[in-house]
């Protein structure tokens, strides 16, 4: 009995230290995110990169990463649009209206959909990012 006492504690443990380990990567963590657009998986277009600083749009690009939905089986992808930089982690990213996918640059054999609200958000604060650049550099 003690041994399945000790088992269960231990997977307590390990839970607990799980959840405290995925709460420290927030987003008050990052400062910045920074946006490129992709012409190839290893060509970023030349002067497309956006920084978001906004917190809320941080977090709400944030949250659609960390909640997408893992998709089985073998991924051929075409080439991405955006390459997304999240704190430590980098993602290639596509988008359509309510579409959206994106795939951890360090995995390339997985990808993960976001739901269509996360989708639409993102896409929004993208496109904002994107035409804000162009406002501030007088394109």
């Amino acid at each position: 009995m003690s041994k399945r006492l000790n088992i269960g504690v231990f997977i307590l443990v390990l839970s607990v230290l799980f959840v405290v380990a995925c709460s420290i990567i927030s987003t008050d963590a990052l400062e910045s995110i920074e946006v490129y657009e992709m012409e190839s998986f290893s060509d970023v277009k030349a002067d497309s990169s956006v920084v978001i600083t906004d917190p809320d749009d941080m977090k709400t690009l944030q949250k659609a990463v960390n909640r997408a939905s893992k998709q089985p089986g073998v991924v051929d992808m075409v080439e991405p649009q955006y390459k997304v930089v999240l704190g430590e982690d980098t993602y290639f990213l596509w988008l359509s209206e309510t579409l959206g996918t994106v795939m951890n640059t360090e995995d390339t054999h997985t990808i993960y959909s976001l739901s269509s609200k996360s989708a639409k958000q993102v896409q929004e604060i993208i496109a904002d990012a994107f035409i804000q650049d162009k406002n501030n550099h007088g394109e």
